[in-house]
């Protein structure tokens, strides 16, 4: 009879590689979502924002700019007052 390992997830996610690999697939989307950005750069701050951070094992493509949810989805902006049609980068990023 086959044994089952309750800790294989942790197993496997502490292999040798498993955190190079996260972080080189997490790389490559941010360079997705990047790419789908610059046509739309005004400023920069939302382009500038988007970088790969870590948890534990995790690998993570984040944007910090305060604005990336109006920018990316559309909305109205709080600045301006006025509606904007969104880039949808983000989505560019999970293909």
């Amino acid at each position: 009879m086959a044994d089952v390992r309750l800790d294989l997830d942790d197993m496997v996610a502490h292999l040798p590689g498993v955190r190079a690999e996260l972080t080189a697939e997490a790389t490559k989307r941010a360079a997705l979502v990047r790419a789908a950005a610059a046509p739309h750069v005004k400023t920069g701050r939302f382009l500038g924002s988007i970088k790969v951070t870590h948890g534990k094992l995790d690998a993570f493509v984040t944007i910090d700019d305060p604005d990336a949810a109006v920018k990316n989805y559309g909305g109205v902006n709080h600045r301006t007052g006025k509606y904007q049609d969104g880039i949808h980068a983000i989505e560019k990023g999970l293909a």
